[in-house]
């Protein structure tokens, strides 16, 4: 390290400097006249050396205790100087101390950013893995994805933004994977649903939490009773997303999340029109906060034969929802529903086990 470039030399300091030469040249004369006053005798001494410089007699005592005086003001100049350098000394000493605790520091963060881009892209790897294996080993799985998503809650309308992240579909499957969408609700029907459906959904009350969905279903669903179908908007969609919701989280059972077979809110056309043209599937599932179960209305004969399953799920600090595309056969098999709920608990699991047993290795190549 260059340090005068980085500015740890001290200033000169020229009072020590000139103090420095001065004791050095002052304290051999100090032990010349010394050595004199020893060999001659205090009178001697004086007389032959002292007088000539002195206008008035200085008493011979006087002698010894000027000496004693300029010797101890010698001694108490070159002992400041000393402290000053030791002081000064210090102060480098600090700022040499100060520059490698911060050059280190900088080091550790570096290296603590690079650590952790490391870790993301081994998570990464953790979870592509993981997936694909999963969806190969499966016969009734047909592809996983991973979307990230954030809600952001405004004066008027609420917008959930959806990114896809990770996944892996079986090959001769066609399923789209959205890279993007929005869904916007306003922000009334967003909080009603929030503080009436969601925040009663473990009370006991059951009377209660079925007045409160009553309550919710007939303010949201009597627009869509008296509108034509054709009239629909994606605020209307929101609506009978939402009452439906409120009725299966009433239900609380997993089977009855298969709404097209179970559930009923308006006339079938209406129901099929808003199924058909307005998907809200991951939009509900994002907005109940647990696994759900859900179909999509479609004119491919092959999609028909799906059914989906959204799981909340928590990756690099992200808000993520896994989407697990199954085929509708597992479901005709005898415990099939506890099959699908297996294989989703299982997934989960399996990924979290590897994550932290990639951390741990870590952690011991660390030490």
């Amino acid at each position: 390290m260059n340090n005068e470039k980085n500015g740890f030399y001290p200033q000169k300091d020229k009072i020590s400097y000139i103090g420095n030469i001065f004791v050095i040249m002052i304290i051999p004369i100090s032990l010349f006249f010394l050595e004199l006053w020893v060999e001659n005798g205090s009178d001697d001494f004086y007389n032959e050396y002292i007088s000539k410089f002195v206008m008035y007699k200085v008493p011979v005592l006087g002698v010894p205790v000027l000496g004693i005086i300029f010797l101890g003001s010698i001694f108490y100049l070159y002992s400041k100087l000393v402290i000053q350098k030791v002081k000064n000394d210090l102060r480098y000493q600090k700022k040499i101390n100060n520059y490698y605790l911060e050059q280190l520091e900088d080091k550790s963060k570096l290296m603590w950013r690079n650590h952790k881009k490391i870790m993301g892209i081994k998570d990464q790897e953790v979870l592509n893995q993981v997936v694909k294996n999963y969806v190969l080993r499966n016969k009734y799985i047909y592809g996983i994805q991973l979307y990230t998503y954030t809600t952001k809650v405004k004066y008027k309308k609420t917008k959930i933004k959806i990114n896809y992240k990770r996944g892996y579909i079986d090959e001769d499957i066609n399923i789209n994977a959205m890279m993007q969408n929005y869904f916007e609700i306003s922000t009334d029907l967003y909080n009603d649903f929030n503080n009436i459906i969601l925040k009663s959904k473990d009370n006991s009350d059951l009377d209660n939490k079925i007045k409160k969905t009553e309550k919710f279903i007939k303010k949201y669903t009597e627009s869509l009773k008296t509108s034509p179908a054709k009239n629909y908007t994606y605020e209307d969609a929101n609506k009978y997303a939402l009452s439906l919701l409120a009725i299966q989280i009433l239900f609380s059972d997993f089977s009855n999340n298969l709404e097209d077979n179970h559930i009923s809110l308006l006339e079938d056309d209406k129901e099929e029109y808003l199924k058909s043209n307005f998907r809200t599937g991951i939009f509900r599932g994002i907005l109940i906060g647990s696994d759900y179960l859900f179909k999509h209305e479609s004119s491919s004969s092959d999609k028909d034969n799906r059914f989906y399953v959204s799981i909340p799920y928590d990756f690099q600090n992200e808000k993520c929802i896994f989407i697990i595309t199954f085929n509708n056969e597992i479901l005709k098999k005898e415990e099939g529903e506890e099959q699908v709920i297996n294989l989703c608990d299982n997934i989960i699991k399996k990924l979290d086990k590897e994550l932290e047993s990639k951390y741990n290795k870590s952690i011991e190549n660390n030490f």
